[in-house]
């Protein structure tokens, strides 16, 4: 991450997972692009506009991300996904598996070492940001 103006962070039942770029073991994956997030099944890539909780849609019909409240909700393949856009440049998702397993990860915008306090290891910036943790509605 040297250097990104962006990155993500992954935590797997409350530990955080260096180095893992997508959140899920099984059919269901979630990783970030950014401040969006890609959830694929069985490997292929899925629209995750048709799991927005409002979606906006523009005078020609075009469905709308809104990155400062959009929001995201489903079950997919057994498997509860739900992420929600943060202060504009940011995307907090929560994947929990049909074993029980919560994967919990922030990507977006001022994640990375430029935004490192002078001396500050990647694993304690994550903490300082995570400091919130995830506040959700349970996923239908």
């Amino acid at each position: 991450m040297a250097g990104a103006d962006y990155g993500e962070m992954i935590y797997r039942n409350g530990v955080f997972q260096p180095h893992v770029g997508e959140m899920g073991t099984g059919r269901v994956r979630v990783s970030f692009h950014k401040n969006y997030p890609q959830v694929t099944v069985d490997g292929v890539e899925q629209d995750v506009r048709q799991w927005l909780v409002s979606p906006e849609r523009d005078e020609d019909g075009y469905l709308w991300t809104d990155t400062s409240e959009g929001e995201y909700r489903a079950t997919i393949a057994g498997h509860r996904f739900q992420a929600r856009h943060v202060g504009g440049n940011m995307l907090d998702a929560e994947l929990i598996e049909p074993d029980g397993t919560i994967w919990q990860g922030r990507g977006g915008y001022e994640i990375g070492e430029a935004f490192l306090a002078d001396g500050e290891t990647p694993e304690v910036f994550y903490q300082r940001l995570m400091g919130h943790r995830f506040q959700w509605t349970p996923a239908k």
